[in-house]
């Protein structure tokens, strides 16, 4: 849990080891859900759309994967 007296949370609010370098320079600005649907892709990717692998890596469940391509509309581009 984080508590901060202000109504957003800042870098400086976060544990050391939390804002320290984990962060995404190119997250800034972007949602939650656009940051996942990049991560998701990037991974898929990186395993040739290996779908079991790519859960794995991502430490969901297949079908909860299979539920977020759906829901992001994502697509493997055939080369």
């Amino acid at each position: 849990m984080v508590v901060g007296k202000e109504n957003s949370i800042k870098v400086e609010n976060l544990p050391f080891h939390v804002s320290s370098n984990n962060v995404e320079d190119d997250a800034s600005g972007k949602s939650l859900s656009a940051i996942e649907r990049k991560h998701i892709l990037k991974v898929l990717c990186e395993n040739n759309w290996n779908i079991s692998r790519s859960a794995h890596i991502l430490e969901i469940d297949r079908v909860t994967l299979y539920n977020k391509i759906n829901k992001y509309g994502l697509r493997q581009i055939n080369q």
